[in-house]
């Protein structure tokens, strides 16, 4: 009887309201403050993707509606990128990496553990060593041996994705063996010794007692390493250099550099500094292609690159000044002046200009051929650095669908001004080029009697058989097959 009225009582009794002490509301405001800086910069970054560029920067913190609000940003970038393709490759390369790091550093760790062998102090040792060096000392060894191997920027996508997937793993596993080592440590060996007398083995001990007692630190290695796999570019830079095995870090760092310069031909700055190396972007096709659409600009390089073919071709397309790092500021401030000096000459002689075109006008009794500038000199220069690049990457590009505006962008011009210079140099269209290359490559083909003409066709990039024999008529004179009957009649 006491009890129920003491149980009762205790029922009856109001919960105390709990007390909200300043330093806890101190803390929750610190913490919302904090939690704000780290989310608002990702909610400014969606909003202001919905803008213009212009926009951006003038309205920046305004919400896109209205004459704000454009999707041109993402129809660009899904047209122009291939963003689904980088993403898929990330995503592949960091799974591959994450499962393979968590197998083997949990089978190395199981073993430096629980087995007694010879040298198991020196290899344990050679472990926490490893995480001494870094990727950047070890990445020259690396691309020289994958290179031997033949699966660095091959057209095999699996050989690509391979030659980035073991040096990621090889850089992870010595964290992972680390961490698992310590957790493996603190197990009792009494489960291990209870399963082998169940008559498991150490493969089915290790997936089936240490596996499942050590998810936490298996899954702090998995988070770790798929991270890092993700966000590598360093790696990146050195072994996924073609198109189609670009992971998102690579592309995105692309992206970058592309914006660059077509922010320079937006602004059409008169003076510009510029490197011959930079991410995505070869610095010398960039400068060709800013001198043969703005003559005008006056372009100063800021290399570490010393290398002397580097400097010829720059200073033959233009350059007022090749610089390297570290570079004094009495250097800088010299290029700039003369620069400067350059163009304030070109504008007085455009000046100038109309005086001796009246002058000119009064008959002469001996006229002689007036020399030729040197902007049309180094618009040569530049025009023809440009062809030479587009003509290479057509000859090496060939086999695929290849289209006007591909090799444009290759050499950072726009469709219209490659086209002109084409017909300029080489006194031919693009498809002619395209073409002339494809038949001579088809012509070598022919010799080899075991390749049918349709096989031939498809390897030197005529997706239809009916368009590939009257381009080959057209320019031969001949059908394919007709032109393989004539060289075997040749050789007999």
């Amino acid at each position: 009887m006491k009890q129920k009225e003491m149980t009762k009582s205790f029922q009856s009794r109001p919960a105390r309201k709990k007390r909200w002490k300043p330093s806890v509301a101190l803390v929750y405001l610190f913490l919302i403050f904090w939690a704000m800086t780290t989310v608002y910069p990702i909610i400014w970054v969606f909003q202001n993707s919905f803008k213009a560029k212009d926009k951006i920067l003038s309205n920046s913190f305004s919400l896109p509606v209205g004459n704000l609000y454009t999707t041109a940003n993402y129809r660009k970038a899904f047209q122009n990128l291939d963003i689904f393709s980088a993403y898929k490759n990330s995503v592949f390369i960091s799974c591959v990496v994450c499962a393979g790091v968590v197998l083997l550093a949990g089978l190395a760790a199981f073993a430096l553990v629980r087995y007694r062998f010879k040298l198991r102090n020196t290899l344990s040792t050679l472990v926490v060593a490893g995480m001494m060096f870094p990727v950047f000392a070890t990445i020259i060894p690396v691309y020289t041996m994958e290179t031997s191997w033949g699966i660095v920027n091959t057209r095999n996508w699996w050989l690509s994705m391979l030659s980035v997937i073991l040096p990621q793993i090889a850089g992870n596993l010595s964290f992972a063996i680390v961490v698992l080592t310590g957790y493996i440590k603190g197990l009792p060996i009494e489960l291990e010794e209870a399963a082998f007398l169940e008559g498991c083995g150490p493969i089915r001990i290790f997936f089936k007692v240490i596996i499942p007692l050590t998810k936490p630190a298996f899954a702090t290695v998995a988070i770790f390493s798929f991270l890092w796999s993700y966000n590598d570019l360093f790696t990146q830079m050195f072994f996924l250099r073609r198109p189609e095995t670009r992971a998102i870090t690579r592309l995105l760092n692309d992206l970058t550099s592309q914006e660059g310069e077509m922010v320079i031909n937006w602004v059409c700055p008169d003076i510009l500094f510029s490197d011959i190396r930079m991410p995505g972007v070869d610095g010398l096709s960039m400068i060709a292609a800013l001198k043969s659409q703005h003559p005008d600009m006056e372009i100063t390089i800021l290399t570490g690159f010393r290398d002397f073919e580097y400097a010829r071709q720059a200073i033959r397309l233009g350059v007022t000044r090749y610089l390297l790092k570290p570079s004094k500021m009495d250097e800088l401030t010299e290029a700039i002046e003369a620069m400067v000096a350059q163009l304030d000459q070109r504008t007085a002689a455009r000046k100038k200009a109309p005086v001796d075109a009246v002058q000119s006008e009064q008959p002469e009794t001996e006229q002689t051929e007036p020399p030729q500038p040197e902007e049309e000199l180094q618009e040569s220069a530049a025009g023809s650095f440009i062809v030479n690049n587009a003509l290479q990457y057509i000859a090496e590009n060939y086999r695929e669908k290849l289209k006007l505006s591909d090799v444009a962008e290759h050499v950072y011009v726009s469709q219209w001004h490659l086209s002109k210079l084409l017909n300029r140099y080489t006194e031919k269209s693009f498809s002619d080029i395209l073409n002339h290359v494809r038949i001579e490559k088809a012509k070598e083909l022919l010799a080899d009697l075991s390749l049918r003409i349709g096989d031939i066709a498809e390897q030197v990039g005529f997706l239809d058989m009916a368009h590939f024999s009257r381009v080959f008529k057209k320019m031969t004179g001949h059908s394919a097959n007709e032109y393989r009957n004539l060289m075997q009649g040749r050789k007999r």
